[in-house]
């Protein structure tokens, strides 16, 4: 459900898929977002937090800045006092995007956990969206240090431009277990055109992907799922929908207990 629901949410917010092509490019503005509904952050601060997360050098924190401004995603904050750096905030536009991926996300869950269903639908307010995020980018900062970046599915996929997208594309692309048993037909040229790198790229990264033993190739343009490498896929994929989860009780704990006494969910 999850390889298929956020891929769908990246189609409709293009945008978003423009820089959520690895860890990096989702964890800067996750970081900006939650700061958004306190005022805002500086560079130097997301630098800091990107560093400390082990996913974005300074210079990479520069960059996803400039971008996220030039996609209207995030502004110059008004309150800036005087030899104090100039702060960022996370717009209407960007906020909105992302609640759909944070949608997309969340509706996997349900299958683990009706009860998230609530959250879902409760996303569209304000405040719970603004706990949800603030709650998903402290545990996503948390968590960073377990995050294995010598892992298999790390180096071959998942930190390189497109990677993670790429992965779920695969992940998505038969429902004959997960991930999938049958064979794949893998186009180069499809997933080089559909997530916007060259060819090569692409190339690269399948070829990496078998060198790891994820991936063992057919034939030309046919591939299939190692099995040595599967229960690491599992694993990983597991972790993520755990933390999901773990975000999506707490932002629910957290709304109850501002909630006036005797008042309905």
């Amino acid at each position: 459900m999850l390889a298929t629901t956020i891929p769908a949410a990246g189609e409709r917010a293009r945008a978003v898929d423009t820089f959520a092509k690895d860890p990096a490019g989702y964890v800067a503005p996750l970081i900006a977002m939650r700061r958004q509904f306190s005022g805002g952050i500086p560079l130097p601060r997301l630098k800091q937090l990107c560093t400390e997360s082990g996913f974005a050098s300074p210079a990479r924190a520069r960059t996803l800045l400039v971008h996220l401004r030039h996609l209207g995603f995030v502004e110059s904050s008004p309150e800036r006092r005087k030899g104090e750096p100039q702060a960022y905030a996370a717009t209407a536009k960007f906020i909105e995007a992302w609640r759909g991926q944070a949608l997309a996300g969340l509706e996997g869950g349900v299958i683990l956990e009706p009860e998230v269903g609530l959250l879902c639908y409760a996303l569209g307010r304000p405040e719970v969206f603004a706990t949800f995020a603030r709650i998903q980018a402290e545990n996503l900062m948390a968590g960073a240090s377990n995050f294995d970046l010598q892992a298999p599915l790390t180096r071959a996929l998942l930190h390189r431009n497109a990677g993670s997208q790429i992965s779920w594309a695969l992940l998505s692309a038969s429902d004959d277990g997960f991930p999938p048993r049958t064979t794949l037909k893998v186009s180069i040229a499809a997933l080089a055109r559909r997530f916007d790198v060259s060819r090569v790229h692409v190339r690269r990264l399948l070829a990496e992907c078998e060198r790891e033993r994820l991936l063992a190739r057919e034939s030309e343009g046919v591939a299939r799922f190692a099995d040595v490498g599967r229960e690491s896929i599992r694993y990983f994929y597991a972790q993520q929908l755990v933390s999901l989860l773990v975000s999506a009780a707490q932002t629910r704990k957290a709304m109850a207990s501002r909630r006036p006494e005797g008042a309905g969910e």
